[in-house]
């Protein structure tokens, strides 16, 4: 159930309670176990290929289509970026540089208005919440004409201001976590030439990629204002950091630092355009918006 859905029944709850003590209530279990579909479970003897989606197009995607699939587009998409001879080597050399993301994340949300159907920023309210998401990490690289892959575990902070619900009765306040925020960085040097007799332009290759099931857990911590009663509920997980890393541009799934001097700092300026995206579990208007840096610094 939404957040915001528990919230109103948490206002009915102190109206129906004003006499209840004072609690506070642990946070409910979170743990979630994906259900593995096997093929035998599809009636199947090996398994899903892309010739059975043609077959049968209610088949569940598995993620088992291999790399050399022509229908694998997530494949296709880092042969062009990153070139067809490039293979990932596995013996990471003594780092040369040293890679570091920035990036922060605000979401607004702002009282719907009826007049704005076509979603017209302009036309948006004072936003009556804010929450600010600050990513970073910082790696050591040994960079050079061969694709390598690094994990990533990087560092968050979240920040909110406003109330998720303020009236005469409650004022409910938000709290977030995130278990953790890991992704996957896959980089290399490319070189171009103008011409024959031209020297090189060097350029870096990076691909940053953070787990779809970075999820945040968010909490209502509600108190009556008539008797002081307190209540915490949590409701569905939600992804808004998630969705806005999806909206960075230039795209991090491909991102070049072109004209290298890999004697000298390197950087590429960050930006996610304010956009309103849909949640269809509450009225609301909600914007995404951002800015960043992706810096490469010599190791001295």
């Amino acid at each position: 159930m939404h957040l915001f859905v528990l919230i109103t029944s948490l206002v009915l709850f102190f109206i129906n309670n004003s006499n209840a003590l004072s609690q506070e209530l642990p946070p409910p279990s979170v743990d979630f176990i994906e259900p593995v579909i096997t093929p035998s479970d599809l009636g199947l003897d090996q398994e899903i290929k892309a010739t059975d989606f043609e077959k049968n197009p209610s088949l569940p995607f598995t993620g088992t289509l291999a790399d050399d699939d022509i229908d694998n587009t997530e494949a296709q998409t880092d042969q062009a970026f990153f070139g067809e001879e490039s293979e990932d080597e596995s013996t990471q050399g003594v780092p040369t540089h040293e890679l570091e993301l920035d990036l922060t994340v605000t979401v607004s949300f702002h009282e719907s208005l009826l007049n704005n159907p076509a979603a017209d920023l302009s036309l948006l309210s004072e936003p009556y919440m804010e929450i600010e998401y600050r990513v970073k990490f910082l790696l050591p690289l040994d960079i050079d004409e061969h694709k390598k892959t690094k994990e990533i575990e990087a560092e968050y902070e979240v920040k909110n201001w406003g109330s998720l619900l303020l009236n005469p009765l409650a004022d409910c306040h938000l709290e977030i976590e995130i278990p953790e925020f890991k992704g996957e960085l896959s980089y290399m040097l490319q070189s171009s030439y103008t011409n024959e007799e031209s020297e090189p332009d060097i350029m870096g290759a990076f691909k940053i990629v953070f787990n779809q099931d970075n999820k945040e857990n968010h909490f209502a911590i509600c108190k009556d204002l008539s008797s002081g009663i307190s209540m915490q509920t949590q409701g569905e997980q939600e992804d808004y950091l998630m969705q806005g890393i999806k909206l960075v541009e230039p795209d991090l799934n491909a991102l070049l630092m072109e004209s290298l001097d890999l004697a000298k700092r390197s950087s590429v300026s960050l930006q996610i355009p304010s956009t309103i995206i849909n949640d269809t579990a509450i009225l609301n208007d909600i914007v995404i918006s951002g800015t960043g840096q992706l810096t490469l610094d010599p190791i001295l």
